[in-house]
């Protein structure tokens, strides 16, 4: 498929261009201070200083500034060079850090003379998150450019000088200079741009194949009343399933599939964008339509840029004396790793509330817009996105997937035989329920008792009664007869995506174990002779994990365009952590200075390990009481996959004792 538009070309003069495209897009991964994702208080301040170069004649410009549900105007002014220099708050109270920056700053200017609904100049878009990643959380006195939202081949229609802030509880604003400047300000200069980067049309090609195991969200009662009357009536599909795909404030829906659990719509979306965009997510909400009253959300996934595209500065800032790089051309004739965002074929997987359909509202409602840890599999859906640069204007957003491209993608949706086991040691520290209690197991739509859409599998454990501990908890009395569950379940063959990622986990825990026992050693005043050989023992584990090689990738049956490209910068990057770690080793330093040098390392192999195409779905562990769900776990399948390539490709809990903390959904 033409997927392959997502990569560069390697070497040649153009390619130096698309490098810099791709670098800006992984900029936020990496200097973001970590907060922690509890619901927090934020002030986002925005300050619109002056526009310049307005499109019109003869107009009034005024500024709406919306963020998080608010919005603010500025006074109207006159001209196509307006001073407006006001500056508006928003206050956000109690939200995870992790949903605020996902949300968008949207700054539009409207001609206030021209009352028609079309007087919308201008607007430009930026995720909080952006704003965050800067220095000092501030972006300080730049100009914005300004585009037409509709028209994507149109000039640009403007000019706005702003500065914006986001502000945590404690954080000091940056001092802004507040003295306007000459008029002779460079707005080429000063644009709110990465350096060196040119402002270029790209088109996102989404394709939308088709989605299954969507839950019920209608009322059976029509049903009910064809059954009645000698009809056929289907429980299965009691859904009306279409996607909503919206990225940089721009929306597109696909085609309504009335009456279908597992619809295909095999279409196109064309998303024209300036790039480098200041939007890092593109979001896909599948949506149940109804006629009467308003659309049901069914679930929600994001498509990170960040994570499906490389910017291949990446790997020269590893080695700071460069000397990584050099020999990595040496070995492979291969200079970058860059390469624009590509995706898929591969099925995104939807979490939210509870599957099965009461009728009553649903209390969990807000886990499918994608706040909040989903608790429940929804289905997924099957999507493969692609970047053309200096595209033509499409005449069409959506078209239809031509039906050899749809043939093309049936290889990657083959199936094989999937069996998971769980045995329950104990089960403890419950509160006082009462009654009797069980456990159910599910993976994707297998092993969902109360749900009628799903398969009956024998995935729950005996009902059994809780029994006091004798101090504050209760127990389950399993003694020596353990519950096991079993289930079968068929997904795609992704073996080749989850053993790279634990084999670098495996790497991972051993280097932070050492790295613990190193710093302990520091901290209890070691003699030196002693840090030096911990220090060795880390370095040398370290080279001896990263000489391993990754599995390849040939002959494996659903490889897509990302997975060659991260195989490529996950070796370029293990390779260059290798040659820096034999040189720190062969250097007589003071072990206290190389410290942050294994601290980095760290941080690149945690990057390493974001695995954007995992289309095996969690594994869901539910507390049943009566006939209610109480609690949940949720458990990463990689985490307990088995793998035949080697042991430590394994998941770290494949096949051992873990012990699993449930909580309530939505339990802050």
């Amino acid at each position: 498929p033409d997927g392959g538009t997502g990569v560069l070309p390697q070497g040649g003069p153009s390619s130096s261009r698309e490098v810099q495209l791709a670098r800006h897009i992984t900029k936020g991964k990496k200097n973001r201070r970590v907060l922690s994702n509890k619901p927090q208080d934020f002030q986002i301040r925005v300050r619109v200083i002056e526009g310049r170069q307005l499109s019109g004649n003869n107009i009034k410009p005024v500024v709406k500034v919306h963020v998080v549900g608010q919005t603010h105007r500025t006074r109207i002014k006159r001209g196509n060079n307006p001073y407006f220099d006001e500056v508006f708050f928003y206050n956000i109270h109690n939200m995870m850090p992790s949903e605020l920056f996902d949300e968008t700053i949207s700054i539009r200017v409207y001609d206030s003379y021209s009352l028609r609904p079309d007087s919308l100049m201008g607007e430009f878009k930026i995720d909080v998150g952006y704003v965050y990643d800067e220095p000092g959380h501030a972006v300080m006195r730049k100009w914005l450019l300004l585009n037409d939202p509709e028209d994507t081949n149109s000039s640009p229609k403007g000019y706005l000088k702003v500065s914006m802030f986001v502000l945590g509880t404690g954080d000091e604003p940056p001092v802004e200079n507040r003295e306007r400047e000459n008029e002779n300000d460079d707005v080429e200069t000063n644009l709110l741009l990465p350096a060196g980067v040119v402002l270029r049309w790209v088109t996102f090609v989404l394709k939308i194949y088709r989605a299954e195991d969507i839950p019920q969200m209608d009322d059976a009662f029509a049903q009910t009343v064809k059954e009645i009357f000698g009809g056929e009536a289907d429980k299965k599909n009691l859904v009306d399933p279409f996607v909503e795909v919206c990225f940089a404030g721009k929306k597109v829906c696909t085609n309504i599939i009335e009456k279908n659990a597992n619809p295909e719509w095999n279409q196109l979306i064309n998303l024209q964008i300036k790039f480098p965009s200041m939007c890092e997510k593109i979001r896909l909400m599948v949506y149940d339509w109804d006629r009467l009253t308003k659309n049901d959300v069914v679930g929600t996934t994001y498509l990170c840029l960040s994570k499906i595209a490389a910017s291949g500065g990446q790997v020269e800032e590893l080695s700071s004396s460069g000397a990584g790089a050099s020999s990595y051309e040496a070995n492979t004739g291969e200079t970058e790793v860059g390469f624009l965002p590509t995706f898929g074929p591969c099925y995104l997987n939807l979490y939210g509330s509870p599957r099965e359909y009461t009728g009553f509202p649903d209390p969990y409602d807000e886990l499918n817009y994608g706040k909040g840890e989903g608790v429940s599999y929804r289905g997924r859906i099957l999507v493969e996105l692609s970047t053309v640069l200096d595209s033509k204007p499409h005449a069409n957003k959506i078209e239809t997937i031509p039906s050899d491209d749809v043939l093309i993608v049936e290889k990657y949706q083959r199936r094989r035989k999937y069996s998971l086991c769980a045995v329950f040691h104990s089960a403890t520290m419950l509160q006082d329920i009462g009654e009797a209690i069980q456990f159910e197991v599910s993976i994707g739509n297998y092993g969902n008792k109360f749900d009628n859409t799903c398969k009956p599998l024998a995935s729950t454990t005996q009902y059994s009664r809780p029994i006091f501990d004798g101090n504050y908890y209760y127990y389950l009395p399993w003694a020596n007869t353990k519950p096991v569950v079993t289930l079968t379940s068929y997904w795609e063959d992704i073996s080749h995506r989850l053993d790279p990622l634990n084999l670098i986990l495996a790497m991972i825990v051993k280097l932070q174990a050492n790295l613990t026992a190193l710093k302990s050693g520091i901290q209890a005043k070691m003699a030196e002779n002693q840090l030096a050989q911990i220090r060795l023992k880390l370095i040398d584990e370290l080279i001896v994990d990263l000489s391993k090689e990754l599995p390849r990738l040939e002959g494996k049956q659903n490889v897509t365009v990302l997975d060659t490209q991260i195989l490529k910068l996950r070796v370029k990057s293990l390779h260059q952590i290798q040659e820096t770690a034999i040189r720190v080793r062969n250097e007589a330093m003071d072990v206290k200075a190389t410290l942050p040098d294994i601290e980095d390392w760290l941080d690149k192999l945690i990057q390493l390990t974001e695995e954007p195409q995992n289309s095996m779905p969690d594994v869901f562990i539910w507390m049943i009481r009566g006939e209610k769900r109480l609690a949940y776990a949720r458990v990463p399948a990689h985490e307990i996959f088995y793998s035949t390539t080697c042991p430590e490709a394994s998941g770290k809990y494949c096949g051992k004792t873990q012990t699993v903390f449930l909580k309530y959904p939505q339990d802050k």
